[in-house]
């Protein structure tokens, strides 16, 4: 065909290779308000290689009187939720002007708008208060993401410390304003001065173009460490309708510096010296009472007198008295007790304490390092090995790994099939409803209505009581995929071959407090090392590669009896990394489970199965298809780790808490 009017070309980030950015478009209305109908594009791939179960992207393109913006005005993904979402954008949908629908595996989010509305003119002012309720917030940044037209242009007004910058986040343009100083109580406040986009003409800067009437922009506004609220307004200048909400934050978890920590921790510790010297000015005075000088000390003994008994300089001069009191130089006074046992036990208890801080706190808890328990893991598997059966209604068959395991990409779920029951040649026509099936049993027509779904069954009832003789006990008719289901679960699996298939498991994990990254695969010069080698816990401990059947084994189990019925076994990788020894002393330590209830009694919550169907054509062109009841062991890779790294603060905090408990 030929095309009669211009094609346009959308396209997103850069970075993204399998995106699949295109695969959904849909066109969800006059969201800009500015009379045509926009486009949102679907990149349901999107950051599929780099995140934990969490990918997929939409972008927003508006439209105008020449056709659609090459550059999107928003992208938003799967990251920017606090559920998991995966193949977010796999479908899109217009609702109404105001709302969209998100299609993602298992779940639909439903996204509407927000706006903020300008008046005519070149640039406007953006108010932003950050309020923070709680307590004091460390490296507060504000991250506000606008349409490519607009431009960042300077901070008009602003209280506290405030430095903002331009960023551009693949073609988006950003502004970050970072907050260095501790939000207190009363918060920050700043105006941004936002432009229209700027042109190069003649070799100056001009704007080309106004910001127009009605014109609508959205700005969202994204900030980290705030504890409490934050509240935008925009300067209208047409309009005086107020355009502000109060937005909740959620509390991200950053790494504070030590400069910040002292820093906003100051002015706390000043305010607490004034409090405690107020308190000890107004209340008792401690004094020493010392024995004779012929007499041995024995005990230190301390007696409590009122201040306003004895003249001091607060009862001379008043209130300047007190406060030149603040400044006087107070010493201890010790007096040493002459009894050997009290001493003895004295440094018995410092010694406990000296050994509790050393062997416990810092060489078994590691208390001088800073710890990560968040670990970010993606997990890809990949199974080797054959097998055949020979069954009356299959024949002989050779089951591969793109036969046996589901599904079949590798993840860190898989199942892989070891028994099955096998109805074949299933077409749609009529036929008796299996005698398993209560609700399928009959003694009369009446008792199957046509229409009727069989609950529990495999079809729906044609009105029909079928039964060999009159006063016996018979099935319905239905029409479904006829025969139905039929025979027993084998006794002995039919692929319990699949004990000697191998499994790759390859682990990539990172810790982002600390940017260290690493896989489960260990870094070796001989490059037939993953070849030849099989985990084994003596021999080969850092060996990615295992065998199905000692992953069952190792979980208590016999493989060939799990086989028949079906299972669900764990496999658990847990990083215990000490980053003071280096990037090759952090390993991957294997541990192996059953999930599943293995108990015989209840054949309800014991095995795992589920059915599956290939469906053919015949050279009559009719669908027939084989039915399989397949059973077999799901695997569920399960990673946890826990990294730790030298810190001062930790260190520091540690000693001081033992020195307290010596001097105690």
């Amino acid at each position: 065909g030929v095309f009669h009017k211009k094609a346009w070309e959308l396209q997103g980030i850069d970075g993204h290779l399998f995106a699949r950015f295109g695969s959904t478009i849909a066109s969800i209305g006059d969201i800009d308000g500015n009379g045509y109908n926009d486009v949102v594009v679907g990149a349901p791939l999107e950051g599929q290689d780099s995140s934990m179960g969490n990918f997929g992207s939409i972008y927003i393109f508006n439209s105008f009187d020449g056709g659609i913006r090459r550059h999107f005005s928003q992208r938003i993904s799967a990251a920017d939720f606090r559920q998991k979402l995966m193949f977010f954008g796999q479908a899109v949908s217009r609702m109404s002007d105001q709302y969209i629908a998100v299609g993602s595996e298992g779940a639909v989010t439903v996204l509407n708008k927000n706006m903020i509305v300008l008046g005519a003119s070149d640039s406007f002012n953006l108010n932003i208060a950050l309020a923070n309720k709680g307590e004091n917030s460390y490296h507060t940044s504000l991250l506000l993401t606008y349409p490519s037209i607009l431009q960042f242009n300077k901070v008009s007004k602003h209280t506290g410390s405030v430095a903002c910058i331009n960023k551009v986040e693949g073609i988006t343009p950003q502004i970050k304003c970072n907050i260095s100083h501790p939000v207190l109580k009363n918060g920050v406040e700043l105006d941004l001065k936002i432009c229209h986009e700027r042109h190069m003409i003649m070799g100056e800067n001009k704007y080309n173009g106004t910001i127009k009437v009605n014109e609508i922009y959205e700005i969202l506004c994204q900030v980290r460490e705030l504890q409490e609220t934050i509240k935008v307004d925009a300067e209208v200048f047409v309009t005086s309708t107020r355009l502000c909400q109060e937005v909740p934050i959620r509390k991200l978890k950053v790494v504070k510096s030590i400069s910040a920590i002292i820093g906003g921790s100051a002015g706390g510790f000043i305010l607490l010296a004034i409090i405690i010297i107020i308190l000890i000015k107004m209340s008792w005075r401690l004094e020493v009472s010392l024995p004779p000088a012929d007499k041995p000390a024995a005990v230190l003994h301390t007696t409590k007198t009122p201040v306003g008994d004895a003249p001091g300089p607060m009862a001379a001069s008043g209130w300047k008295g007190f406060f030149l009191s603040a400044f006087d130089y107070k010493t201890e006074k010790y007096v040493i007790a002459n009894n050997k046992k009290v001493g003895v036990l004295y440094r018995l208890v410092q010694l406990a304490i000296i050994g509790y801080i050393i062997g416990w706190v810092f060489f078994t808890k590691k208390g001088y390092q800073e710890t990560e328990e968040s670990i970010e893991s993606s997990v890809m598997t990949k199974l080797k090995g054959v097998s055949f059966t020979n069954t009356s209604d299959m024949g002989i068959h050779l089951w591969g790994p793109e036969d046996y395991v589901i599904p079949p990409q590798g993840e860190k779920v898989f199942f892989i099939i070891t028994n099955f029951i096998e109805t074949p040649n299933q077409m749609l026509g009529y036929c008796a409803e299996s005698i398993k099936v209560p609700d399928g049993r009959c003694r009369q027509n009446t008792d199957c209505p046509e229409g009727e779904t069989v609950l529990a069954g495999h079809g729906i009832k044609s009105g029909r009581c079928l039964k060999k003789h009159w006063n016996s006990t018979g099935t319905c008719e239905i029409y479904g995929w006829c025969p139905v289901e039929r025979g027993s679960q084998p006794e002995v699996p039919l692929l319990g071959r699949a004990e000697n298939f191998t499994v790759y498991i390859k682990n990539f994990i990172r810790f982002p407090r600390f940017e260290f990254s690493k896989s489960n695969v260990l870094n070796t010069t001989d490059d037939q090392y993953l070849k030849k080698c099989l985990y084994d816990r003596t021999q080969h401990p850092y060996c990615p590669i295992f065998r199905l059947g000692d992953l069952v084994s190792w979980a208590g189990h016999s493989f060939q009896n799990m086989a028949v019925a079906g299972g669900s076994i764990g496999v658990i990788i847990e990083w215990n990394c000490d980053l003071d020894k280096g990037y090759d002393s952090c390993h991957p330590h294997y541990s192996f489970t059953r999930l599943d209830m293995s108990s015989t009694a209840n054949s309800v919550t014991s095995g795992y199965n589920f059915r599956n169907a290939r469906y053919y054509k015949n050279s009559a062109g009719q669908t027939y298809r084989s039915l399989l009841k397949v059973y077999g062991i799901r695997f569920d890779i399960l990673v946890h780790g826990k990294a730790g790294k030298f810190n001062i603060i930790p260190t520091l905090i540690n000693i001081g808490s033992g020195l307290a408990l010596m001097g105690a």
